[in-house]
């Protein structure tokens, strides 16, 4: 396999401030996970997260509505002034396949997502596991697909999006297009996508003390999501998947984060199936970082540099990346 990629390195000091408010973060949500690893099912933990979440003011950087397409609950997030062009992001969020809305857990980071790429964001709420496990929710995932398409919304102006599961979701989606040969949607964009159900990465173990995920508690979403069904088949491990006819991916990932040795392999994989794939890291930050732009400085830049892929996506690539954050080009490990 050729392991050669495009991988950039998010160039960025350490700094105290950054340091207390990543292990803030990191104390925070490790209380969380340890909630969800004293329970022997994650409803519980999902009506618990769910309802301090609501607690929050609603955004105010993006417009909102709720709507269903295809049966299936969605909330549009629309930034404030004009769009920079007519893509639509679709995104399909996080949170182990079983908890976590884009009514309450992602509602500031997708009007943050719109707001700092200037796009409309579609946020899918998919039926979770255990209730709907798998594959319910990537059949949600494409149902909506199939409604916005049947809207007459041009695959080439519709880009996914997922985080951590989300990011799962939309591979798997993107085979069952293949499959039942729909076209595919202009690119995807991938942020920590949790891409191996068998959990083989070497970084859960090497990272376990500068994340907040355990392993303990990624096998308890497997089994809510899989039960005793194979892990190891590409829908359920999008590492494992056949990636030629996919539209071009763009992939961030945290440094200090347990996916990080999958989500490599993964764009690895992918390249050597001939996808146009590129890979940012960010030094220091934890999985799903994106999703804490209210708390994060680099969550609110990795989101800018969303927007700057689809800048040049939309263009085909016709203007240079701009160079803020700053990049520097270094070999695969």
């Amino acid at each position: 396999m050729n392991t050669g990629r495009r991988l950039a390195l998010v160039s960025s000091r350490p700094t105290a401030g950054r340091r207390l408010r990543l292990k803030v973060l990191h104390k925070v949500l490790r209380t969380a996970v340890s909630h969800i690893e004293g329970h022997d099912t994650t409803v519980s933990t999902r009506k618990l997260i769910d309802a301090l979440a609501g607690l929050a003011p609603p955004p105010v950087v993006a417009r909102r509505k709720d709507v269903r397409i295809a049966g299936v609950s969605c909330r549009w997030f629309s930034p404030h002034g004009k769009t920079v062009d007519d893509t639509v992001v679709v995104h399909f969020h996080g949170g182990g396949f079983s908890m976590c809305s884009v009514r309450n857990t992602h509602d500031f980071f997708l009007a943050d997502y719109a707001a700092l790429t200037k796009r409309r964001v579609l946020g899918v709420d998919y039926r979770k596991a255990p209730e709907h496990p798998f594959p319910l929710p990537i059949e949600d995932c494409l149902a909506v697909y199939r409604g916005l398409l049947a809207d007459g919304i041009l695959p080439s102006r519709i880009v996914f999006s997922g985080d951590s599961a989300g990011g799962n979701l939309a591979l798997a989606v993107g085979q069952r297009i293949r499959q039942e040969k729909l076209p595919m949607p202009r690119s995807m964009v991938l942020m920590s996508p949790w891409v191996d159900l068998e959990l083989k990465g070497q970084t859960i173990n090497r990272n376990e003390h500068s994340d907040f995920i355990t392993r303990k508690v990624l096998e308890s979403f497997v089994r809510s999501y899989l039960g005793d069904q194979d892990r190891a088949q590409p829908l359920a491990s999008p590492c494992n998947a056949d990636f030629e006819g996919f539209p071009p991916l763009f992939v961030q990932v945290g440094g200090a984060e347990a996916m990080l040795s999958e989500v490599r392999w993964m764009v690895c994989r992918a390249q050597s199936h001939g996808v146009d794939a590129h890979i940012e890291e960010w030094p220091d930050m934890v999985h799903a970082f994106q999703g804490f732009s209210v708390f994060l400085p680099e969550a609110k830049r990795a989101l800018r540099s969303v927007g700057y892929y689809l800048d040049g996506a939309h263009r085909d690539h016709g203007r240079q990346r701009p160079q803020e954050p700053r990049l520097r080009l270094a070999a695969a490990e």
